[in-house]
């Protein structure tokens, strides 16, 4: 019951439901009128709630899109995560697979964490962390050729059974808040580009560049420790792998 209770809570509503209902709140804000009582960015975003809450079957409606929504945030995020590992091998130059003792292998991957971005310093991340986002996903559509570059190579086929019990801890301990973190992230990006679209297009107050602003760094900021619980879990994952 108490891992019943866990996964609904962390695995759905926060990891997906919660995300996909920014998302979908999101995407309102393009198409809910600018009436001139509610032009300012918090006072529309408002009134796109009231919306989607006016009758029990606009709220129904509002819960199967989020979810739907989540779901696609949830897989786009685990798709880019294993292209990710493969293009970070495949454009390593030589003398980068022999620092990170790796062979040149064309199954191989390289880690989430050796990413070259990744590598960066941590306020670099910090300030560019939804344009990095959006720069990935551009990057997956227009340069991945086929299934083989975007798949994961899963550790628990490889962890021995004496050991699943703490594998299963690390899965608990990480994955449940990286997930959150990172599919937030998606969904705070897409409100940052969908209110940056509204400000355009109506006569909001420049006090709204604050709230984009806002936005933008939480959005940047939950990209970041979502990768750290990531790579951090893969990391431990690995060790558990070796040992």
């Amino acid at each position: 019951m108490k891992d019943f209770v866990s996964k609904i809570t962390f695995g759905f509503l926060m990891a997906q439901l919660v995300p996909g209902m920014i998302a979908v709140v999101a995407i309102s804000l393009l198409f809910l009128d600018k009436e001139p009582a509610a032009i300012d960015l918090i006072s529309t975003l408002t009134s796109g709630m009231k919306f989607w809450t006016s009758s029990t079957q606009q709220s129904i409606l509002f819960v199967f899109l989020s979810t739907g929504a989540g779901m696609a945030i949830h897989g786009l995020n685990w798709t880019i995560i294993g292209f990710l590992e493969s293009y970070a091998f495949r454009t390593a130059t030589e003398e980068r697979k022999k620092a990170l003792g790796i062979e040149n292998d064309e199954d191989e991957l390289l880690s989430l964490r050796d990413n070259s971005w990744h590598i960066r310093p941590i306020y670099q991340q910090l300030l560019a962390g939804p344009l990095r986002l959006i720069f990935e996903t551009i990057l997956f559509i227009v340069t991945a050729r086929n299934l083989n570059e975007v798949l994961m190579d899963e550790n628990v086929d490889k962890i021995h059974k004496d050991k699943i019990a703490g594998f299963e801890f690390l899965q608990d301990f990480y994955l449940n808040f990286a997930q959150f973190y990172a599919h937030a992230s998606y969904a705070l990006t897409l409100l940052v580009i969908c209110s940056g679209f509204y400000f355009i297009c109506s006569a909001a107050p420049k006090m709204d560049l604050w709230i984009i602003l806002g936005v933008y760094l939480l959005a940047s900021y939950f990209f970041l420790i979502g990768r750290i619980q990531l790579s951090s879990l893969f990391k431990s994952e690995a060790k558990l792998k070796g040992s």
